[in-house]
C-alpha cells in the first residue's frame, strides 16, 4: 500500500489588532512543525520506493523461475503459462497503480512546496506590516510626549500667572463642585468668602461668610448686567465696610 499522505495545515489567520495590543507582538508560524512533517513525508516516499523496487525485482525473479519451470515441465506448459500471464497482468496492474500513486505523491509534494513558499511570503508581509505599525506607534508616542510637555509648560505658566493675579486682586477662586465657584477674599480684617452657583443663566449665592444685608441687590444687578468683575468688586467693598 502507498504511504498515507496528509495535506499541510494552513497557519491560523492573524488578528493584527490583537497582535499589536500585545506588549511584545510575535507571530508563531509553526515552521518547525512544518519542516518536521515535510521531512517525515519525504522519508516515507523514499522508503516506499525502495520497497516497491524490491518487490518488483522479486516478482521478476519469480517470473523467470516460473518460465524455466514451464520449460522443464512440458506437460504443464499451458496451465503454467496461463498462471504466468495472470501473474504478469497483476504485476502490470500493480506497477500502474504504483505509477499513479507516485505521480500523486509528487503532486502533493509540489503542493506542499508551493504552500511553504506562500507561508514564507505571508510571513515576510506580516513582518513588514508589524514594522510599519511599530514605526507608527513610536511616532505617535513621540508626538504625545511633545504635546504632554507643551501642556505641562502651559499649565505651569498659567498657574504662575493665576497666582500673581489672585495676589494682585486679593482673592482666590476655585471650583468646589459642579458649576460652583468658591471666592475667598484676602487682605481683609476677617475671613470673607462666598460660593457662587453658575449652573444656570441666573447666578445664585449658595453660602456666604459673613452675611451681607445688601446681597440681594448685588445679585439682581449681577444677573442684569452679567458683569461678574463688578459684582466681586462691590462684594469686597461691602466686606470692607463691615470693619
Amino acid at each position: 500500500m502507498a504511504p498515507s499522505i496528509k495535506h499541510g495545515t494552513r497557519p491560523p489567520k492573524i488578528d493584527l489588532a490583537t497582535l499589536l495590543a500585545q506588549h511584545n507582538p510575535t507571530v508563531d508560524l509553526k515552521l518547525d512543525a512544518y519542516h518536521q512533517k515535510t521531512s517525515e513525508f519525504l522519508k516515507a516516499v523514499s522508503d516506499y520506493s525502495a520497497r516497491a523496487t524490491s518487490e518488483i525485482s522479486q516478482r521478476r525473479q519469480a517470473h523467470d523461475a516460473e518460465k524455466k519451470k514451464i520449460e522443464e515441465n512440458a506437460q504443464a506448459i499451458e496451465q503454467e503459462t496461463s498462471q504466468c500471464k495472470l501473474a504478469e497482468l497483476e504485476l502490470l496492474a500493480t506497477i500502474e497503480r504504483e505509477k499513479e500513486e507516485t505521480k500523486e505523491a509528487e503532486g502533493l509534494l509540489q503542493a506542499l512546496r508551493r504552500e511553504h513558499s506562500s507561508v514564507q511570503d505571508a510571513s515576510t508581509s506580516v513582518e513588514a506590516e508589524i514594522e510599519q505599525y511599530e514605526a507608527l506607534v513610536e511616532s505617535l508616542q513621540r508626538e504625545r510626549a511633545m504635546e504632554r510637555a507643551s501642556l505641562e509648560e502651559q499649565t505651569r505658566i498659567a498657574d504662575a500667572e493665576l497666582s500673581e493675579i489672585e495676589f494682585t486682586l486679593g482673592l482666590v477662586m476655585e471650583g468646589v463642585g459642579t458649576d460652583q465657584i468658591l471666592i475667598r477674599f484676602q487682605h481683609l480684617p476677617r475671613d470673607c468668602s462666598l460660593v457662587l452657583d453658575v449652573s444656570s443663566w441666573t447666578y445664585r449665592v449658595l453660602t456666604m461668610s459673613p452675611g451681607l444685608p445688601n446681597l440681594p441687590v448685588l445679585l439682581d444687578e449681577l444677573n442684569e448686567t452679567r458683569d461678574l468683575y463688578l459684582f466681586i468688586k462691590k462684594v469686597r467693598q461691602e466686606f470692607c465696610s463691615l470693619g
